[in-house]
């Protein structure tokens, strides 16, 4: 299953964010195109719920979400998911980082269930998100880096229990996993497939490949630019 980041932070795919002010919404032409010209049937979709730390989501983000959805079905593709409050903060990472508080973020998992749950078949695996700027779970306002657990565990295990049992989800590091469960020894086969917490969380890194990127490359933007010209050739763009 090849896959391309749609609407990334900072990702290979540099179209736009999904911003709750300015909700840009997927193109069914354009994962038509991913599916047809370039073999590609999984991507990656962040939602940013930074107008919303604050208060309810709203019903028209929340329609705009399932029109997404419907065009992913419609397009033959599955979707990477991760939500998140912020992309911006202060002075080389400084605060505010305006996540919201793991209260708020249980009331969306609330919110957000029925949609999730909805869509669940179009859902390969969904990253864990939320806490933290990008929801990569460590410049947080309302989360200490590499403490908290026991809110960090809330949120996540809020997370499993919204989706079907069959869906599974993605920490950032491999070290979260070990400190929310208490658990530092590999899954057998016994445990891998028997529904539990243990089994239903695994582990994605973002910047691995941008490590490679920097190893073969030598620079995103080069690789963003020979990406932007092939999907132009190939008419996606």
């Amino acid at each position: 299953m090849k896959g391309v980041i749609a609407n990334p932070e900072r990702g290979f795919f540099a179209s736009a964010k999904v911003k709750s002010g300015n909700y840009k919404p997927l193109d069914l032409a354009t994962l038509q195109c991913y599916r047809k010209n370039e073999g590609i049937s999984l991507i990656h979709r962040y939602f940013y719920l930074e107008d919303f730390v604050n208060s309810d989501i709203s019903q028209q983000y929340l329609d705009l979400m399932q029109a997404d959805f419907n065009k992913i079905r419609q397009a033959g593709l599955k979707v990477i998911p991760r939500f998140s409050y912020s992309e911006s903060s202060g002075p080389n990472l400084t605060p505010p980082y305006n996540d919201a508080s793991k209260e708020r973020i249980l009331s969306h998992l609330n919110q957000l269930s029925s949609t999730l749950n909805n869509n669940s078949d179009l859902i390969a695996v969904m990253e864990a998100g939320f806490i933290g700027l990008w929801g990569e779970w460590w410049y947080s306002d309302h989360f200490q880096p590499d403490a908290d657990w026991n809110d960090r565990a809330d949120v996540i295990f809020g997370m499993l229990d919204m989706l079907p049992a069959n869906r599974m989800i993605l920490l950032r590091t491999p070290r979260y996993k070990q400190n929310i469960l208490s658990n530092t020894s590999p899954v057998d086969l016994d445990a891998a497939h028997n529904g539990s917490y243990l089994a239903r969380i695994g582990h994605h890194n973002d910047w691995i490949v941008l490590f490679l990127v920097n190893r073969m490359v030598g620079h995103l933007s080069t690789l963003q630019s020979i990406l932007i010209l092939k999907r132009r050739q190939n008419g996606c763009l």
